[in-house]
């Protein structure tokens, strides 16, 4: 089995996605540092309007009275002023604010539909009268289900199925292959790095399903074969990385804790190791 290559283009591609998420959230801080200081100035002209035009006023009215002043605001005046960006009372909206609720935002996310793909290595062994067999089978998953974060806190699970196939000898006249398939239920624990919408996850849960095993041998002059399956729970466990709160890469183990077959003739498998990705809608 022989993990490297796709491990590799998993951190590829994980990088590639982790570069456009800051070139994305730099291009929207630019833009609101640039309306900020679009609508300070313009409020900077404005008062110096509303200046010169007292000056002329009182030019014209020397003797007028000054009309007496109070110091109470009324708090309705209060609000309108901080959320009109040309009154005096107006105060930007700050950069933790703005973190605050684009983490909220992005937390959100994190909740959804999901789809995946997986990719990696399963090991058997068989002997019987038909053939007797000793090695690796190279493994293909997909997975379909929903996760959740509820209170968009670092907690979560996720409900789904999920199904892998590997095909062993196939000759002219061979057909070997191994498949596996799970009802599941994951717990997931995400951590958020401070200043990003990354997060890393640590993945527990359990399964059902079955493993299964077929080999067909069939010629002129001779017919074989050996089929099984096999009920068994699983254990799944794992490691995550989240970015932009819908890419999902995973170093994903699913245990079967039946894994050995001896009624009719011996076998036996072992766990299924698998590289991940996942995207939640």
């Amino acid at each position: 089995m022989r993990l490297q290559p796709i491990i590799y283009a998993l951190c590829v591609l994980s990088a590639g996605i982790y570069a456009d998420e800051l070139e994305e959230r730099k291009a929207q801080l630019e833009r609101q540092i640039q309306e900020i200081e679009q609508k300070q100035q313009k409020q900077n002209e404005i008062n110096e309007l509303e200046r010169r035009l007292q000056e002329l006023q009182d030019s014209q009215n020397p003797k007028s009275a000054t009309k007496p002043t109070s110091s109470y605001t009324h708090p309705a005046t209060t609000m309108r002023n901080t959320q009109n960006p040309y009154s005096e009372g107006f105060k930007p909206v700050s950069q933790e604010e703005i973190d605050a609720e684009a983490k909220k935002f992005f937390g959100k996310n994190r909740s959804g539909v999901l789809i995946g793909f997986s990719l990696g290595g399963m090991d058997m062994e068989l002997d019987s009268s038909v053939k007797s067999d000793k090695g690796s089978f190279s493994m293909y998953g997909l997975r379909f289900g929903y996760q959740g974060f509820p209170g968009n806190k670092f907690l979560g699970f996720r409900l789904y199925m999920d199904a892998y196939a590997g095909i062993g000898d196939n000759k002219a006249l061979v057909v070997e292959t191994q498949t596996l398939g799970a009802y599941n239920a994951d717990l997931l624990l995400d951590l958020h790095i401070p200043g990003t919408y990354t997060y890393l996850g640590l993945i527990a849960g359990v399964g059902y399903g079955f493993v299964a095993y077929d080999y067909q041998y069939n010629s002129i002059f001779s017919k074989g074969y050996v089929k099984l399956q096999m009920p068994t729970a699983f254990v799944n466990l794992g490691i995550a990385l989240t970015m932009s709160a819908k890419h999902r890469v995973e170093f994903y183990a699913k245990l079967p804790t039946t894994d050995e077959y001896t009624e009719k003739f011996y076998y036996k498998t072992s766990p299924l190791l698998t590289a991940a990705y996942q995207y939640t809608f």
